[in-house]
């Protein structure tokens, strides 16, 4: 069975307990954390648990149940994630800004650019999840076909409620239908 997993959050307990474990004592350093979770990421598509410097009393859980490390989506991923956006949008509110004049305050103008660009990549993200078919630039490897042309929808997002709702509707061929073309029209009017 292969298991694919888009986006990834997971907490892993490494410790001193090995040589190799003390490599992974990060403290608050992004890049450190990085190699922690690739590592993770690495040697669970690989199914190795043993790949990784754990402490021997590691816990490891699925959805709140116990499992020994190995069980679960150990036995099922096989493949990275494709994007990463909780740990960007977790680090970039947990990021503090000293208070004063924000209109000329280039480091707050930061902020609310990369508030702004992680919002829309999670858009992004929602309203390709929710596409089930591979069509112009949008592909999934679970989704390969393109669909019926004559029953196409597009993507309609809305923010509820502080909620992203990801909805379709039906594209209004009111133009040209499905295998119709206007360019030989064009041609005959040159």
């Amino acid at each position: 069975m292969r298991t694919t997993f888009a986006g990834v959050t997971i907490a892993l307990v490494l410790g001193t307990a090995t040589a190799a474990a003390s490599e992974f004592d990060c403290g608050r350093d992004r890049q450190c954390l990085a190699r922690v979770m690739e590592t993770y990421l690495e040697a669970l598509i690989a199914h190795d648990p043993a790949a990784l410097p754990t402490t021997r009393n590691v816990k490891y859980t699925e959805n709140g149940v116990r499992l020994n490390l190995g069980d679960g989506l150990w036995q099922t991923a096989s493949a990275m994630p494709t994007y990463r956006l909780d740990v960007i949008d977790e680090e970039l509110h947990a990021t503090g800004l000293r208070d004063g004049d924000r209109a000329f305050n280039l480091t707050w103008h930061d902020w609310l650019n990369l508030e702004s660009l992680v919002a829309v990549s999670k858009v992004i993200a929602k309203a390709a999840l929710k596409r089930e078919n591979s069509r112009g630039a949008h592909c999934r490897e679970d989704f390969p076909e393109e669909g019926d042309l004559a029953t196409s929808t597009f993507t309609v997002v809305r923010q509820r409620d502080g909620q992203v709702d990801v909805t379709d509707a039906p594209v209004a061929f009111t133009i040209v239908q499905p295998g119709e073309t206007l360019l030989e029209e064009m041609r005959a009017a040159e």
